[in-house]
């Protein structure tokens, strides 16, 4: 009998039970375990304890201002740095092993809602409208979607910025524009009125000062006059390296030179010839001896300044000069 009653007792209350969990799973997949917790948040952190274990925390921003959150034991301390919960936003969290949720703002104040309870909440795409303001400098860090269920960034607004220093404002425009004026009086004044498009200079004579040997960096050995005239151009005598009778072997032509400026040779007989510009001794088809045929000459736009020897057929004449 005992143990019919304790089977008819199971079933009542499996009964009574069923209703109240299926009426939950239809309404909401977060349940709440305790009755929410306030937290006023300011610019110094300050925290709260979690109603319940949890395991889920949904937290409301009720204020207008952001927050940002920490969570831990009870010395737990937020940072402007921490997680970024806007006005009117709400949001979930895991708070497996936190007891504690600390809060701060970046400036004035805010409250928080604090209920924890089992399950996820569902949290519309975008559950609030956060915007970030700069009154000066940068954006330095992605602040994160607005919500763990939604892909919209934080759109951010951005105050009036100081200028560069030097920028162009309305006070130094007016200090330019003075400073501009009186220039151009004092350039007027100095050349003759008018001085425009048209007019005419009415000062034709200026006078000029001869420089002193301070600003020129230089020593003034006369005055009044040029200490230096200029002369007359006058030409380069040129050195003759002419062979009038070759020798049938490599003949030095020309010294080592390393003041030369330019050069040429030039075959002037019926037979070819042969220079090395090297110094070296001239073979007619040998290396570094370049064949001039008759007539042809060899005149480089920069010069060897190395010896120069040439080879011709004996008793032939060869040109060459140097500067």
């Amino acid at each position: 009998m005992r143990r019919i009653l304790a089977a008819l007792f199971a079933i009542a209350a499996l009964a009574l039970l069923g209703p109240s969990v299926a009426l939950g799973q239809a309404t909401s997949s977060f349940s709440p375990t305790a009755l929410p917790a306030s937290l006023s948040v300011s610019t110094s952190s300050s925290r709260v304890a979690f109603p319940s274990p949890g395991p889920t925390a949904l937290i409301v921003n009720t204020g207008v201002n952001n927050a940002y959150l920490a969570f831990g034991s009870s010395s737990v301390a937020a940072t402007t740095g921490g997680f970024l919960l806007g006005p009117g936003c709400s949001t979930a969290y895991s708070i497996a092993g936190q007891s504690y949720m600390a809060a701060i703002t970046a400036s004035s104040t805010t409250t928080l809602a604090v209920t924890t309870g089992a399950g996820l909440p569902t949290l519309p795409p975008n559950n609030c409208t956060q915007t970030i303001t700069i009154a000066t400098g940068t954006v330095t860090a992605n602040q994160g979607t607005q919500n763990a269920g939604g892909a919209a960034a934080w759109p951010v607004t951005q105050a009036s910025q100081p200028l560069p220093t030097g920028a162009a404002t309305s006070a130094l425009q007016t200090s330019v524009g003075a400073t501009a004026h009186t220039d151009s009086g004092t350039i007027n004044t100095t050349l003759g009125s008018p001085f425009q498009a048209g007019g005419t200079i009415g000062n034709t004579t200026f006078a000029a000062s001869q420089g002193t040997a301070s600003a020129l960096n230089a020593t003034v050995v006369g005055t009044g006059t040029f200490a230096v005239q200029p002369s007359n151009p006058i030409g380069i005598t040129p050195t003759d390296g002419t062979i009038t009778s070759a020798t049938g072997s490599s003949q030095t032509v020309f010294a080592l030179n390393a003041s030369r400026h330019s050069l040429i040779v030039q075959n002037t007989g019926n037979a070819n010839c042969g220079v090395n510009p090297t110094g070296g001794t001239a073979i007619i088809g040998g290396a570094a001896t370049l064949t001039l045929f008759p007539g042809g000459s060899y005149q480089p736009r920069i010069p060897t300044l190395s010896a120069v020897t040439a080879i011709c057929t004996s008793g032939q004449p060869l040109y060459a000069e140097q500067n």
